[in-house]
C-alpha cells in the first residue's frame, strides 16, 4: 500500500469537486481536476500512470488547488483560442 499524499484532504477534494461543476464544458481543466479527485481513492504514482501525466505535474495541480490558485490550472492567455 503506497503513502497518502498530505496535500489531499477534504478541503481539496471539496473545491475540485465543486470547480469541475463549474467547468464542465473545459475539457482541459476538467482532466486536471478529475485526476486530482481520483488521486484521493488511490496513489499519486497509479492516476499518474493512468492519466499518462508525471506525478510533478499531479502534485503541482493538488498544490494550486491547496493555497488557493486555482485559476493556474486554466491555459495561459497566449495558449487560448483567439477571438475574431
Amino acid at each position: 500500500m503506497a503513502l497518502r499524499s498530505k496535500l489531499l484532504d477534504k478541503k481539496v477534494i471539496g473545491s475540485a469537486k465543486e470547480m469541475l461543476k463549474k467547468v464542465r464544458n473545459n475539457a482541459y481543466v476538467s482532466r486536471k481536476l478529475r485526476a486530482v479527485i481520483a488521486a484521493k481513492e488511490s496513489s499519486i504514482t497509479a492516476v499518474a500512470r493512468v492519466c499518462k501525466i508525471s506525478r510533478t505535474a499531479l502534485t503541482e495541480w493538488i498544490k494550486h488547488l491547496k493555497f488557493g490558485r486555482a485559476e493556474k490550472l486554466f491555459a495561459p492567455p497566449e495558449r487560448r483560442r483567439k477571438a475574431y
